[in-house]
């Protein structure tokens, strides 16, 4: 899946157009996000495999909260890392003017945003690895990838400006071929688990 969403920028790169608004150089065929985006599959399988182990002992809200904290620390540890230009990103900002204007307003929207919502998200799919399995909610939230080239699609097709790749059909197949390999990853889990069934 991976090789074909790469595959899918390739267009852009022969013909020396930049890919995205990171790029710095048009013949680097992998980006920054691209590399962002294999970081990010590798954190998202390391993190249902802990998941998964860790709901089986505590409950969903405990596994919710843990890694919540976890990520947050991980954040600031980034933030501290890139403190001059985070500094430089917020000032230049408009957050930071509304946030001078409105403070409070600012702050609840703030903890909406990067606390309340993400913890939801957190508790429901740590919920569904204990009520339906590994296998079903991982796919499901596999279909992330699916639902993100759509939404790009859509504000393209509003008028926003997006960054697409060169060739949609090998990106949506590569999101695809993610979201089938998470399935079949997980049906032997989920086989083990019905066969308990059929002898009762």
């Amino acid at each position: 899946g991976f090789l074909m969403a790469i595959a899918s920028d390739a267009g852009d790169v022969l013909d020396g157009d930049s890919v995205g608004t990171v790029i710095t150089s048009p013949s680097t065929l992998i980006t920054f996000g691209d590399i962002e985006a294999i970081f990010s599959a590798l954190g998202f399988a390391i993190g249902v495999l802990f998941l998964t182990k860790l709901v089986s002992i505590h409950s969903s809200i405990e596994v919710a909260g843990a890694s919540m904290l976890v990520s947050g620390l991980i954040l600031v540890a980034f933030m501290i890392g890139f403190l001059h230009e985070s500094q430089e990103i917020l000032s230049s900002s408009a957050w930071w003017s509304l946030f001078q204007q409105q403070p409070l307003i600012i702050t609840i929207i703030l903890l909406l945003l990067f606390s309340f919502l993400p913890f939801i998200g957190s508790l429901c799919y740590t919920t569904g690895l204990s009520k339906i399995g590994a296998s079903i909610t991982a796919t499901i939230g596999s279909s992330s990838i699916l639902i993100t080239v759509l939404i790009q699609i859509i504000l393209k097709e509003l008028g926003i400006t997006s960054n697409l790749p060169e060739n949609i059909f090998l990106a949506i197949l590569g999101g695809v071929l993610g979201f089938l390999g998470i399935y079949v990853i997980h049906m032997h889990t989920r086989y083990l688990s019905i066969i308990p069934r059929r002898k009762q």
